[in-house]
């Protein structure tokens, strides 16, 4: 009895389990990011704006970040790795961190509460960088 059921029970998992797999790629297919984004990059008394950013797929923050330093009208982005936790921006073209100043982004005029790897953008979303010595300029626009 054992014998027979046996090669139904892993007939039925097979199956379970090729259901879930492609359940969830139509799931992720609709979580895709989409549409387009802005990155505001500011320097003080100057601001640089790129608008209409095309969101790929599976692109992060950090993604459109690199996009745009490989841009001919673009920005050149200057960032470090730290294994486990990222990559952190340290720099946009010749400002980069420097104690007690360093970037920080605000999304939606809200500080972000992810690094830019694992930040996806949404179709709308406005990113703002900003060079500060601590003090949060995100609610202020």
């Amino acid at each position: 009895m054992i014998k027979s059921i046996l090669p139904v029970f892993f007939l039925g998992l097979l199956m379970f389990s090729s259901c879930s797999s492609s359940g969830s790629k139509e799931e992720s297919k609709e979580d895709v990011a989409g549409g387009y984004a802005t990155i505001v990059v500011n320097f003080g008394e100057e601001e640089l704006t790129f608008d209409s950013l095309s969101l790929d797929s599976d692109k992060s923050l950090y993604d459109v970040l690199v996009s745009l330093d490989a841009s001919e009208a673009g920005i050149n982005v200057s960032d470090t790795l730290y294994e486990g936790m990222g990559h952190l921006i340290v720099g946009f073209d010749t400002v980069r961190n420097e104690k007690p100043y360093y970037w920080i982004y605000c999304l939606n005029s809200k500080k972000a509460n992810k690094g830019v790897d694992i930040m996806e953008l949404k179709d709308g979303d406005v990113v703002n960088w900003y060079y500060t010595d601590g003090d949060t300029p995100c609610n202020k626009n």
